[in-house]
């Protein structure tokens, strides 16, 4: 008899409006985390993923930065941790939002210099690592590569 083949399980915070999607080498649930959007089933207290549009980065920078900054604090418990954000270096730096009210993040008088600020800061003071991860497609394959990976490290 061959042994079973274990298939993780990525859990996706029930408060996730645009999940990411997975391939079919994970599986999926919807439950409440205490930290972050993604985590994998019974190692929820050591790996998580904190997921942003460019829009939701904006405002967790400026409006919700204190609420937002609590949460990084709280994410500092975890072993594995990472703010994953949907939007490129080329896009985050152009500024296109404060002048396209139709971009991802308008409107903003929030400048890409800010936002930086706010990724370096972050990175020093919460240990925070982060990845510019592109489109929501491309960020899903990067979740699920992340959150695979820790798996191994712990």
């Amino acid at each position: 008899m061959k042994p079973a083949i274990l298939i993780p399980t990525v859990i996706i915070d029930s408060n996730e409006q645009v999940p990411l999607v997975f391939s079919d080498a994970v599986q999926t649930i919807r439950m409440k985390l205490p930290e972050g959007d993604y985590s994998i089933l019974g190692l929820q207290n050591q790996i998580v993923i904190e997921r942003k549009s460019f829009g939701d980065l904006l405002s967790s920078g400026g409006s919700g930065r204190i609420r937002f900054q609590q949460e990084l604090k709280r994410m500092m418990a975890y072993r594995q941790r990472l703010l994953l954000i949907e939007t490129s270096w080329e896009y985050m730096l152009s500024g296109r939002w404060l002048t396209d009210p139709t971009a991802d993040g308008a409107p903003s008088k929030i400048t890409p210099n800010q936002v930086t600020g706010w990724l370096i800061g972050w990175l020093r003071h919460f240990q925070l690592p982060y990845t510019l991860a592109g489109t929501h497609a491309q960020a899903g394959q990067f979740a699920e590569r992340y959150l695979l990976q820790s798996i191994e490290e712990i």
